[in-house]
């Protein structure tokens, strides 16, 4: 599907507090960067970690479904 568009959440790599979020169609979706930006919670520079919004709900839903022990 061309044009879908996926929104990409910021998070510090440090404490995970959320940096910010923005859309990007699907065929020009990177996660991975070496850019530093500013954490207002660390109070520094650190790298970044991006996901895709609603990727834990989506593995939580998964791992409900999974068999009992």
């Amino acid at each position: 599907m061309a044009g879908e568009e996926l929104t990409v959440l910021r998070h510090c790599q440090k404490c995970w507090s959320e940096i910010g979020s923005y859309t990007v169609k699907k065929e020009s979706l990177m996660l991975h960067t070496t850019e530093l930006v500013w954490c207002t919670t660390c109070g520094a520079f650190t790298r970044e970690s991006r996901e895709i919004a609603g990727r834990q709900a989506a593995i939580l839903r998964e791992i409900s479904t999974y068999p009992k022990p």
